[in-house]
């Protein structure tokens, strides 16, 4: 598979295919070790050591499912001991005390049948993904607005009637179009800026807005910029139906 390089703000980044990352057990929530070995970029998932959410700990749980996998069974109690410590401790937060408890025997099998388990639990248990809080037509209308900017910044306020939206819709709108590099700030943006770039360099930007942010964001006036992927994003609603 071969693969180019994608702009994301002013930096790049490699999409990676849904199925692939199923097949490694990689989420959102999954901390990446990125090391160049020879003339190749490897990237390994690491060892978690704990959740706050629900969300946080599936993708844990299908990470190390894919490592107890993995493991001989030489190793598999040996490497993974720690973290199934870790695991085994947070569980019964998330899923009914039957299924919280690890077996006695920890051969490489029996690993990986609690582990199934715990996915499949996890996986019936979930909550409905709530609706997003945002519309396409108020990410096209905003997108719209920006791209009569060609390539420069142009102010935007959540007060403004995208697509007839409330301002905390469109709050919304512009999170979830920053998150996904569609939009970029303004290098002088002292209040939301910083927080966004943090937040990428820890990998974890949440889908809602902040509560933090929220009044900048719907009271306050931003400099934005419409970016390469947000033209291609803006295309693909102009086409869609």
């Amino acid at each position: 598979m071969r693969k180019t390089l994608t702009a994301i703000g002013s930096s790049f980044g490699v999409i990676i295919d849904k199925p692939i990352l199923e097949v490694l057990g990689i989420g959102k929530n999954t901390i990446l070790d990125l090391s160049v070995e020879a003339d190749a970029l490897v990237i390994r998932s690491q060892p978690q050591r704990a959740a706050t959410s629900r969300e946080e700990f599936e993708d844990w749980a299908r990470s190390l499912l894919v490592r107890v996998l993995q493991a001989s069974e030489e190793s598999s109690a040996d490497d993974l001991a720690d973290e199934l410590g870790r695991f085994e401790q947070a569980l019964p937060l998330f899923v009914p005390t039957k299924t919280a408890r690890r077996p006695a025997r920890t051969t490489a099998h029996d690993l990986q049948a609690w582990m199934r388990k715990v996915v499949e639990q996890l996986t019936a248990q979930r909550p409905p993904t709530p609706k997003p809080i945002f519309t396409r037509e108020v990410a096209r209308a905003l997108l719209d607005e920006l791209a009569d900017a060609r390539g420069t910044f142009r102010e935007i306020t959540a007060a403004q009637p995208f697509a007839q939206a409330s301002p905390d819709i469109v709050a919304g709108v512009l999170w979830f179009l920053l998150a996904r590099g569609y939009i970029e700030l303004h290098p002088e943006s002292h209040t939301v800026r910083p927080v966004l770039e943090r937040m990428r360099q820890q990998g974890r930007v949440p889908d809602s807005l902040p509560d933090s942010l929220a009044d900048s964001f719907k009271n306050g006036v931003t400099l934005l910029r419409l970016t390469p992927l947000g033209g291609e994003y803006l295309h693909e609603l102009r086409t869609s139906v």
